[in-house]
């Protein structure tokens, strides 16, 4: 399942600076932990001097700030994995599987919304930032969010009025 994919919260970053001057970014190299190393002190587009503590303050905000674009990326992009999940739901209902066999099925799509909310609890609660982009983000998560929400919310109740409102 695509949802228990561990770089979907947290993805691979690579190594970058900005300068304090220009904002441009300053590539730095991994070490073999992952962690970043700093070669030069210097901006090679501006050639103003840097601090080491500005080098990888900087690092750290882009490092996160791109963590949170390119994971909430890998999210839209399975938005339509709604469809399967909300023909399989209904299809379930509608053949007349047993009740315990439907939950047990359901149980299973929960994971995705529960993933969705891990999302927002690490880049939304936590950290905010007013940049366009990630601002351009949340919303098309908060729309993925209400869209898995809903389609849960038909699933299941599909499932509460045959089982015992039909029943």
């Amino acid at each position: 399942m695509p949802f228990g994919d561990h770089e979907l919260i947290h993805p691979v970053i690579h190594c970058f600076g900005r300068c304090t001057r220009c904002s441009r970014l300053i590539p730095l190299r991994s070490d073999s932990d992952g962690g970043p190393v700093i070669e030069r002190l210097d901006c090679p587009h501006c050639g103003c001097t840097l601090s080491e503590t500005a080098i990888l303050t900087s690092y750290v905000e882009h490092a996160l700030h791109t963590s949170v674009i390119a994971s909430a990326n890998k999210f839209i992009a399975l938005d339509l994995a709604i469809i399967p999940f909300l023909i399989s739901g209904l299809i379930l209902v509608l053949v007349g599987y047993p009740f315990w066999f439907q939950l047990a099925l359901q149980v299973g799509y929960l994971a995705s919304l529960v993933t969705i909310l891990r999302w927002f609890y690490y880049y939304w609660y936590r950290f905010r930032w007013v940049d366009e982009e990630y601002l351009e983000v949340l919303t098309r998560m908060r729309r993925l969010l209400l869209l898995w929400s809903s389609s849960v919310a038909v699933v299941w109740t599909a499932i509460l009025i045959d089982n015992f409102v039909l029943n």
